[in-house]
């Protein structure tokens, strides 16, 4: 027989050993035997937030309440429990695996000047002891999961950043926005937004100094994979990447992984193959549309902002869902689509003649596409029609006969490319 007064004696007797008990009458009793005794020296604890020792660095809000336990107990032992590592004597830390019916914590206490071992200790808390919810996560839990990721690769960075496309769909290629994506951009917007590392810029910009976020997920089984990048706006070179795992379950019931009409016009039409315009710089230009969240409903105003990184003759295309391509600007016949660097010119909006609502008589992804040459682009080759009581000119063709015709509406002298892509979630 095991005796538990012996083993608490002997484990207090080992000044600098933390020891998990075999024998408690619940998680917190298990947790507060774990707390060592320290020399006056280390008086000053930091103990800090518990994290995934597996590879995916999930985040589970229940270990925030074993961090509350740990911090309680060490108090109540006398210690002085900072908010902040820098004033520090030693950290306790904490590494955790999920298991099937248990979680296992991984203690460490470590000295704060050299990083040097003080003790250690496994924990083995078994889920019949623990409360019923103690997996659950919620989708803000992955977002304030990303979020924490993407603090910890840039930590003492200043950036500003918008916070761009969120797409995905069943594969690595598949760039749909959905209820998912967008939902996703709301809470990861919310929770970059509470961090020093990022300052958050409303609109687009072709600035050098300036990065984007964008997020993609893929559908792998009964699981998603959520992956965010940032990136430069002008070099395109990626300066941070995090991912998170999770079961779709996590997803609430009605929050649509795919958009209703699950097709869109691929990024490879956009790819107009000749030598001489795949030799061509391409062009930039910020563009953004007046819902921030990028969702629409029937009767809902659409405005299109447009901000090019040089002077630029512009056409800009709305993509319906069933395939009807609008071209949008310019919407006057005579008007050259000329626009100049460092300007925001709106299409849609208060700055323009032209109103553009939103009909539910298509519904699904929808995309504006800009195309841009650095001289005058001729129309004459373009193929059109009017739609009666609209302003713009639409044309019922596929979308790789509309790039083919960009290039041939070309004057010679100069080349067009494609620019920039916003999409958008029309609703019923």
């Amino acid at each position: 027989m095991l005796n538990n007064e012996w083993v608490r004696k002997r484990c207090l007797s080992l000044l600098l050993t933390l020891c998990a008990f075999p024998v408690a009458a619940d998680w917190q009793g298990q947790l507060e035997e774990a707390i060592p005794r320290l020399p006056s020296q280390h008086l000053k604890v930091y103990v800090r937030t518990p994290v995934d020792a597996s590879t995916e660095g999930s985040y589970y809000p229940f270990l925030k309440n074993v961090q509350q336990v740990l911090m309680q107990k060490a108090r109540k032992n006398g210690y002085t429990v900072l908010d902040s590592p820098i004033t520090a004597k030693a950290y306790l830390e904490t590494e955790f695996r999920m298991g099937k019916q248990s979680l296992r914590l991984f203690l460490s206490l470590k000295d704060a000047d050299n990083r040097n071992p003080l003790g250690s200790a496994t924990v083995d808390l078994a889920s019949i002891t623990l409360p019923t919810d103690w997996k659950d996560r919620t989708l803000k839990d992955v977002a304030f999961e990303l979020a924490t990721k993407l603090d910890e690769q840039l930590f003492g960075q200043k950036l500003n950043i918008f916070i761009d496309e969120f797409s995905g769909g069943k594969t690595k290629t598949d760039s749909f926005v959905s209820d998912f994506s967008t939902m996703m951009r709301g809470y990861i917007r919310e929770e970059v937004g509470t961090l020093d590392t990022f300052k958050i810029l409303i609109g687009g910009s072709t600035s050098a100094q300036q990065y984007s976020l964008r997020g993609h997920y893929q559908v792998i089984g009964n699981e998603v994979v959520l992956r965010l990048k940032v990136i430069k706006v002008r070099s395109g070179h990626e300066i941070a990447n995090v991912s998170s795992r999770f079961s779709l379950g996590v997803v609430p019931s009605g929050v649509g992984m795919l958009p209703p009409n699950e097709t869109q016009a691929k990024e490879s039409a956009d790819e107009i193959e000749t030598d001489a315009i795949s030799k061509t710089p391409k062009h930039t230009v910020a563009v953004w549309v007046n819902h921030d969240d990028r969702n629409y409903r029937d009767g809902d105003p659409l405005t299109v902002s447009l901000r090019p990184d040089t002077d630029l003759y512009v056409r800009v295309y709305y993509v319906q869902s069933d395939g009807t391509i609008c071209q949008i600007m310019p919407s006057r016949s005579g008007e050259t689509g000329y626009i100049r660097k460092g300007y925001v010119y709106e299409i849609g909006g208060a700055q323009d003649d032209v109103e553009l609502t939103i009909s539910d008589e298509t519904v699904g992804q929808e995309s504006i596409k800009v195309f841009a040459s650095h001289g005058p682009i001729d129309d004459r080759n373009l193929p059109k029609r009017f739609i009666e009581g609209a302003n713009v000119s639409c044309l019922d063709d596929n979308y790789q006969k509309l790039t083919e015709t960009l290039t041939r509406a070309l004057k010679m002298k100069y080349r067009v490319r494609p620019a920039s892509e916003v999409k958008i979630l029309v609703r019923h």
